[in-house]
């Protein structure tokens, strides 16, 4: 084989075997995580409207750090906390505890929720195994917070 041709073969197997690293590298990254909040409106009677998406593989429980969890729909029960299915969406009426007094325009007000993964019994049984042996595994969740802008 001449010896341009081999070199030019060596160039090709050198660009396909980092190709192939690339695709591994990528499709090992981590999937997306946590629980995102936006805005979508205020209802007609005041509170925010929040959509709440997870993107967690287990179930996730949030819990109001600011505010009133409301159901979007009738009837709207005041809800301490949510449990959020894993790779799903759901509405909430979100009524910040800085509504309820006089808000000045220029002073933003924020929601904010504490959302813990929820562990399988299996997990939980493993991490009490652990904790007996001296590991300590602590979840402490996460906090999730949207501005809401003003009215």
């Amino acid at each position: 084989m001449p010896r341009k041709a081999l070199i030019h073969l060596r160039i090709a197997v050198g660009l396909l075997i980092m190709g192939v690293v690339a695709l591994m590298v990528v499709g090992s990254l981590p999937a997306r995580r946590g629980v995102e909040v936006s805005f979508i409106r205020y209802a007609h009677d005041g509170p925010a409207v929040l959509k709440f998406t997870s993107h967690e593989e287990v179930p996730v429980r949030c819990s109001s750090r600011n505010a009133w969890l409301f159901l979007d729909m009738p009837p709207r029960a005041f809800q301490q906390s949510v449990l959020l299915m894993p790779r799903s969406q759901t509405q909430l009426l979100v009524a910040p505890y800085s509504l309820q007094e006089s808000r000045s325009p220029r002073v933003p007000t924020n929601a904010s929720v504490l959302c813990m993964p929820q562990s399988s019994k299996l997990r939980r049984h493993i991490e009490s195994l652990l904790g007996k042996a001296g590991i300590n595994i602590v979840s402490t969740g996460f906090v999730v917070s949207v501005g809401l802008p003003p009215k």
